[in-house]
């Protein structure tokens, strides 16, 4: 009951960071990093839920399970675009959905495993820069490597551009 609850309150915060994006007011990356901030909230304390946060995640924010397949009960995910996120892993695609996918793949089969998703469907040099942070992010959420407390810090780190051009009227984060 509590992870249902949990989802809907991600989802409802994700659509209200999607609003924020198409009205010019943030961007793309930063958006996604507050979203795991945010997921992360509602699964820290006593026993972090590492895997419940990653199936979340992976419904609302890329429309896949926790084996990456698609989620035939998503009743939609967000269409975010690659603004915001440094110009490596930039494509004119939804990134944070790629970003999220890697993130799932990462936890369940482990970073180098994690990539190999690529090889099923193959992608441009940006997606696979991407994936190759995200699915670390993901396995290192095994209960020893990342803990949640430093998912959104790692995203802002290594994937937004800190001067987004976007959030906080031009000037980014």
């Amino acid at each position: 009951m509590r992870q249902t609850l949990n989802r809907t309150l991600i989802r409802t915060y994700a659509w209200e960071q999607y609003v924020q994006v198409k009205k010019g007011l943030k961007c793309s990356c930063h958006a996604m990093a507050d979203v795991y901030g945010y997921a992360a909230e509602q699964y820290r304390g006593f026993n972090n839920d590492e895997e419940s946060f990653v199936e979340d995640l992976g419904a609302v924010m890329a429309g896949v399970t926790e084996w990456c397949t698609p989620d035939s009960t998503n009743s939609g995910t967000p269409r975010f675009s690659d603004s915001g996120f440094k110009s490596e892993f930039r494509d004119t695609s939804n990134q944070v959905r790629h970003f999220t996918g890697g993130v799932v793949a990462g936890f369940q089969y482990g970073h180098w495993f994690g990539g190999l998703h690529r090889l099923a469907r193959p992608d441009g040099p940006a997606d696979t820069a991407l994936n190759d942070i995200s699915s670390a992010i993901g396995a290192g959420l095994d209960g020893i490597g990342t803990s949640l407390e430093e998912v959104k810090e790692k995203i802002e780190v290594n994937v937004c551009e800190r001067t987004c051009g976007v959030c906080n009227g031009g000037r980014g984060r």
